[in-house]
């Protein structure tokens, strides 16, 4: 998988040719030896060990203010999470914000690279691409809880 900064913008502007539609499926034989989830936490984990530590909210201001927006079964955030939005990442050509910035921000927000780290939103995608930027800047115990809001607002304490 790569991950393209500047997204579709950037691919047209460095003349990557581009098509309409949907690609054609081609079958292929895929084996998988092992799956790496070193940077990845479920619900009973982040049970376990949550006191321990530091939970970033990658959603909107609404959505972590508790407006449903995807289905949720309930509103808010998880207890004591500091919000960090996933579009805060980007600078307005929609390129990532420099490693120097995005740490800095990290860090205004209270973060240290010696903290654990869970980032969440509602699915698990957001949190990903931040967790994986934190990672990039050397906040590297850090985990995506993928099951994320979805499944914690219907196991655990929310805040609103």
């Amino acid at each position: 998988m790569k991950i393209v900064d500047g997204g579709i913008k950037a691919l047209k502007a460095a003349g990557v040719e581009t098509v309409k539609g949907a690609a054609e499926p081609k079958p292929v034989s895929v084996e998988i030896d092992s799956i790496d989830e070193t940077h990845v936490i479920n619900t009973d984990e982040l049970k376990e060990i949550y006191d321990d530590c530091k939970i970033v909210d990658t959603r909107t201001d609404k959505e972590y203010n508790g407006k449903t927006m995807y289905g949720e079964a309930n509103g808010g955030h998880l207890p004591g999470a500091i919000q960090i939005r996933y579009t805060d990442l980007f600078n307005s050509d929609s390129t990532l914000k420099s490693n120097e910035d995005l740490t800095k921000m990290f860090e205004d927000a209270g973060l240290s690279k010696e903290d654990h780290i869970i980032t969440y939103c509602t699915g698990g995608i957001r949190s990903a691409y931040m967790q994986l930027v934190m990672e990039m800047c050397g906040f590297e115990n850090s985990e995506n809880y993928d099951e994320s809001f979805y499944r914690w607002c219907v196991e655990g304490d929310l805040e609103k």
